[in-house]
């Protein structure tokens, strides 16, 4: 356990060091995020075949790989958003949401959505009829919670959507305010606007559910024992949750409900702002590497 927690710190300590690139600072961040993560995947407690239903409530304590790595996650998301996230702003580059797009960019990313990633979405239903299904290692989930309008029934429905990462890029450039005839005074045709690719499935997602109402849209992601899923797409659906990373404004029951469908200990859960796989913060590194001004 040291040897992971000293290298995460000192990957910390050079993703704030001001004299490396801006690409090299971004790369600490996401090899310490990788390696807390192979350490949950390696050593972290997961429950047994025989483990009793009560390590599902909140009130059980954090196990101590919990107790060590989160707040460096935290800390890392820290210094993305207060440090590095200001240097890209100040080389023109933006990290918006889609909603702090202008009109006509929602309209050219509505129209890529529907193109390039609605396609690929295959929203699973969670009901008596439907369990809860598979989710793999290291995968970027929505749960999303619907109603059926002008039901007499308040009961919120749940579906499942996972996040395709291997035919969609990670970072989807939107043209420049200036290249959509924006009615903004002030803008820079040199500057660039990169979005979460999970944000635009986000931000589209009720497309998928004509005539339903979606109530809630919130971002988790799972760690499995053994990293089953990480080794050429093998998955061993018996190996067992060990790390729950959900978007922090997930309400506590939306949370439970979702950790006793993973049937993973409570203690494994970490709230985090997205994007929640701070190890993926590599994919914009080589971004600016392909610029041709090195930040």
């Amino acid at each position: 356990m040291f040897e992971a927690l000293a290298t995460a710190q000192a990957c910390l300590r050079a993703a704030k060091r001001s004299d490396l690139s801006l690409a090299d600072r971004l790369r600490a961040i996401s090899l310490m995020a990788d390696t807390v993560d192979r350490y949950f995947i390696a050593h972290a407690p997961h429950p047994t075949a025989n483990a009793e239903r009560a390590v599902l409530t909140p009130a059980t304590p954090p196990h101590d790989a919990t107790v060590l790595f989160a707040p460096l996650l935290h800390d890392a998301t820290q210094v993305l958003r207060l440090q590095l996230a200001p240097l890209l702003f100040q080389h023109h580059i933006r990290l918006p949401s889609v909603g702090q797009l202008g009109e006509q960019q929602q309209a050219w990313l509505f129209d890529y959505f529907q193109e390039h990633i609605y396609p690929l979405l295959t929203p699973l239903a969670v009901d008596p009829g439907h369990p809860f299904p598979y989710i793999s290692s290291d995968s970027i989930n929505l749960l999303i919670l619907l109603q059926q309008p002008g039901k007499f029934s308040t009961r919120t429905l749940y579906a499942r959507l996972k996040v395709p990462r291997q035919v969609v890029p990670r970072i989807i450039e939107t043209p420049p305010l200036a290249a959509v005839d924006s009615p903004v005074l002030h803008h820079d045709e040199n500057e660039r606007y990169w979005v979460w690719s999970e944000e635009v499935v986000q931000y589209f997602v009720h497309e998928l559910f004509a005539g339903m109402s979606v109530t809630g849209i919130y971002q988790f992601r799972v760690l499995r024992a053994g990293g089953a899923d990480r080794a050429e797409g093998v998955r061993d659906k018996t190996a067992p949750v060990v790390r729950v990373d959900i978007q922090h404004d997930m309400p506590p029951p939306v949370a439970q409900w979702l950790v006793s469908r993973l049937e993973a200990p409570w203690q494994s859960v970490i709230r985090g702002h997205t994007p929640l796989s701070v190890a993926n913060w590599a994919d914009l590194a080589r971004r600016l590497d392909a610029l041709p001004v090195k930040i």
